[in-house]
Formats: structure tokens, C-alpha cells, sequence
């Protein structure tokens, strides 16, 4: 059904999040954009620390000066004028979340007890009281760049806390060792059948 509706699976994580914003990637599959990609690292391997030299500048605080400079005078010789002059971007939403759209994800399933399993750790839900439960329920775990966690519930952020190992309920391993056959005394189980079935052949008085 993906593939009918135009979707390609499985997506990466950058390729999600670009579907998720309405935005359509373009692969530089072709030799001309990857010549293009080629030449650009090239030049800033080539020209850009040579042009540093020259500069004099030898700590990280003063290239990041002279960057803005260096790309000015490089467009200017560089650049060329776009076929379409009308802007593509878009304005971002009032209500956009960038902690939901710019974090690798990794889906869950939470327990009836409001906790789910994620790197070795244990996550608590802490959902309000006219909340709905989230037991069952397939939820995200979020990491964004900066190392912060978060839990969704689709584009819901839920709150939650990091639970102590110790105070998780830990879940019982199923069995699959067969129970000992219990040992039945022959004679024993012989006698009793015939006490069971004795009225049958009493003789009437």
C-alpha cells in the first residue's frame, strides 16, 4: 500500500522526518550533481586552508570569524543566479516542536504498569488524571541532538521519568522445563479402582 501511495519503505530516520515536514528530498544521483559535490569539497579542502594561511589565522574562534567573509567573496565568483527567483521555503508553524521532528526515534510498547524498556534503562509514564491509559499502546522514544529524552505519543509529548532499576517490576521469564511426571504407586491406583467399581459385583442380599 506504500508503495501505491507513493512512499518509500523502509525510510531512514532523515528521510521520516522529511516526510513527516512535507518536504521532498532529491538524491544527487546523477554524474553531474555528483561532480558538482566533488569540485565544492575540493575547493573547500583546497582553497579554504590556503586561504586561512594567507590570512594568518590559526585558531578555531578566528576561522569562524573569517567564514562569513570567505563565503561572501566565494559566491560572489562562484554562485549562480537560480532559474526561479520565487523562494521555496516555508514559515515555520506557531506550534512547531523541533524536539519531535530533529531526534532519532526508537518505538516502544508501554506495560499495564506505565513503564517501557529503552537502553537498559526503565522509563515511567506519568500520565494526568483524565488521561486514558497508554497501557499496550506503541509510543516513541525520542533523542535529540543534545542527548535530551523524550516520550510520544504520536506528536503528544508525555512526561515521564527516569525510574530506578531497583523499584522496576521485573518480568518473569516463561518456563520451558517440563514438570517431573508424578510417581504413581501401580497397586495403589489398582486398589482404589476396585473399590470405586465393588458395588458392581456385590451380590444382593
Amino acid at each position: 500500500m506504500d508503495e501505491l501511495a507513493g512512499k518509500q519503505r523502509p525510510m531512514s530516520q532523515v528521510q521520516a522526518i522529511l516526510s513527516e515536514l512535507g518536504i521532498q528530498s532529491i538524491s544527487a544521483l546523477s554524474p553531474q550533481a555528483k561532480g558538482r559535490v566533488e569540485r565544492l569539497w575540493r575547493t573547500l579542502q583546497d582553497r579554504l586552508t590556503k586561504e586561512l594561511r594567507v590570512a594568518g589565522i590559526t585558531s578555531l574562534a578566528d576561522a569562524n570569524r573569517f567564514l562569513p567573509t570567505f563565503i561572501e567573496q566565494y559566491n560572489a565568483r562562484f554562485g549562480v543566479a537560480a532559474r526561479e527567483e520565487q523562494a521555496a521555503w516555508r514559515a515555520v508553524p506557531a506550534d512547531f516542536d523541533p524536539d519531535y521532528y530533529f531526534a532519532a526515534r526508537e518505538e516502544r510498547v508501554v506495560r499495564a504498569d506505565h513503564t517501557l524498556q529503552w537502553k537498559g534503562t526503565c522509563l515511567q509514564i506519568v500520565p494526568g488524571k483524565a488521561e486514558a491509559s497508554l497501557a499496550g499502546k506503541r509510543v516513541w522514544v525520542q533523542t535529540t541532538p543534545d542527548g535530551a529524552v523524550y516520550v510520544y505519543d504520536g506528536k503528544r509529548r508525555l512526561s515521564h521519568r527516569l525510574l530506578d532499576s531497583s523499584l522496576a517490576r521485573p518480568v518473569q521469564a516463561r518456563t520451558t522445563e517440563r514438570q517431573p511426571a508424578k510417581v504413581v504407586d501401580a497397586q495403589a491406583r489398582h486398589a482404589a479402582r476396585r473399590r470405586q467399581v465393588g458395588w458392581l459385583f456385590t451380590k444382593n442380599p
